[in-house]
């Protein structure tokens, strides 16, 4: 049974005339789904070997129809290939009681529409009015039914990925799951809604055969598309100016699962603009370390210290070194980000250059500024330039903006601290 119909209560039916046609109206006082659609219930006696054929048709909204047969299993129609039919035709082998649901396709939309149930053969059923009963569960004798093989198999359930080590994000309510539909809302993280995103809806359907489809976001940052029954993924990218260049940004399932979905059971994922935080199924591992970068949203930047081509005493064993990144502006997405601070500490003498990653840093402007801790305590001020700045004198801050390359991805920025021989301190 769809989630989307499975929070809709049982309500004392009012019999309504025996009739073929009934015109009725979704608006506020009717039942909402969990979603926020309006919804008006009907139920159908039918006879064992019946049909049931209902036709939803309105001018006022973009209708949605579904029957709910007694045991619970449900068939559902958009719009027909319009926005203003739905129509369907379902057998019904034991015959009794099935529920026919008319709704809209989004959230509070309203308005008047004209519900059309008959049999197969033509006759008019008893149509009655009513909330969404359902279904009772099977008893304990009774004996389940095969269930149909599916030429694709569902991939194992994957842990949750690991919590985000920096932004945290507003993330919309999930998504409503429609058989043999993709959908959900863009947002970045601060919940606002990203128009003109295409989405990919990529995988393999129940032929085997692979396939690719799309959807773009409207101005409240839905999408929504039909997709063959298959196991699917959704991914998309947020392309922005920045520095004068277009810059592309991989987006974040909001639920931090990015595994295939059946299309059977609908294909529901929101997606979220992150600045940073692990990507789906990745670890933090050594703090610092080359390679870290790619397993995260954020950007990175080379930290290495000045070179005097002999070896001297330049990091002393029990020393920490921090570098601060100050946010000098608004952040690419337009928030105001927070300072970001990183810590390495030294272990045993340092007698060469070192070499520093620093992970996971939101694109936006900074003002980078170090500090060293000599083991006694006492902190000292370590000046900074861009690596490529070769004649540019240190300062006590440097200014880093991250800059698109070729490709719309985020280059990898590098600094260089200042050093001095401490060995005959």
């Amino acid at each position: 049974m769809s989630a989307r119909f499975a929070a809709l209560f049982v309500l004392a039916l009012t019999p309504l005339a025996a009739a073929q046609t009934y015109d009725g109206a979704l608006g506020p006082g009717d039942d909402q789904l969990p979603s926020g659609e309006y919804a008006d219930v009907y139920t159908v006696d039918v006879a064992a070997g019946g049909v049931v054929e209902a036709t939803l048709t309105s001018s006022a909204f973009d209708t949605y129809l579904v029957v709910v047969a007694p045991d619970g299993t449900q068939e559902e129609n958009d719009d027909d290939g319009s926005t203003s039919r739905s129509a369907l035709r379902v057998p019904s082998a034991a015959g009794g009681t099935h529920q026919v649901v008319v709704t809209s396709y989004a959230a509070a939309e309203a308005g008047t529409y004209r519900l059309v149930v008959t049999t197969g053969g033509g006759a008019t059923l008893p149509v009655t009015k009513g909330r969404r009963t359902p279904a009772a569960p099977p008893s304990a004798s009774a004996t389940p039914p095969a269930p149909t093989p599916r030429p694709a198999t569902a991939p194992a359930a994957r842990p949750a990925a690991a919590p985000r080590t920096r932004s945290a994000c507003v993330t919309p309510p999930p998504a409503t799951r429609r058989r043999l539909h993709a959908q959900g809302v863009v947002t970045d993280c601060a919940g606002r809604p990203l128009a003109g995103v295409e989405v990919r809806i990529s995988g393999v359907t129940a032929a085997g055969e692979r396939v690719g489809m799309s959807a773009v976001t409207d101005g409240q940052g839905r999408y929504a598309t039909r997709v063959p029954d298959g196991f699917y993924r959704v991914a998309a990218e947020h392309t922005v100016q920045w520095q004068g260049r277009p810059a592309g940004f991989a987006l974040a399932p909001a639920d931090g699962d990015d595994e295939q979905q059946d299309a059977a059971a609908g294909i529901a994922e929101n997606l979220v603009w992150r600045l940073s935080g692990l990507r789906p199924g990745e670890t933090a591992g050594v703090e610092g370390a080359y390679g870290e970068a790619q397993k995260y949203y954020g950007a990175q930047i080379q930290v290495t210290s000045e070179e005097h081509g002999f070896s001297g005493l330049y990091f002393p064993a029990g020393s920490t070194l921090a570098v601060t990144l100050t946010p000098a502006g608004p952040l690419v997405d337009g928030s105001a980000g927070a300072p970001l601070t990183f810590t390495k500490a030294f272990d045993r003498d340092a007698t060469s250059s070192i070499h520093w990653y620093l992970t996971d840093v939101p694109v936006g402007p900074y003002a980078l500024a170090a500090t060293l801790t000599l083991p006694d305590g006492t902190p000292e001020a370590v000046g900074s330039k861009p690596s490529l700045a070769f004649s540019a004198p240190f300062a006590p801050a440097t200014d880093v903006r991250f800059v698109p390359g070729s490709f719309g991805d985020i280059d990898m920025l590098q600094v260089t601290l200042q050093t001095r021989d401490r060995s005959g301190d």
